[in-house]
């Protein structure tokens, strides 16, 4: 989220050498408008695993042979 919300030009810019990218996550201040865009990208992203696992169990479903 740091690449897409950040201004930066080189890596140095988003962390330092010492630092974790959850700890230069979480120690940036970000607008409430793009907290939810964040938000909603991870709903996104969940709503899209859903479907995936969904599909995978019909298509499963489906190659099954069917006994009565």
């Amino acid at each position: 989220m740091l690449l897409l919300f950040k201004p930066w030009r080189t890596l140095q810019e988003l962390k330092g050498e010492a630092t974790s990218w959850r700890e230069a996550f979480e120690s940036e201040e970000f607008s409430p408008e793009l907290l939810m865009i964040v938000k909603n990208m991870n709903i996104e992203n969940e709503c899209k695993d859903a479907r995936d696992a969904h599909a995978s169990l019909v298509r499963e479903q489906r190659a099954k042979p069917h006994m009565f």
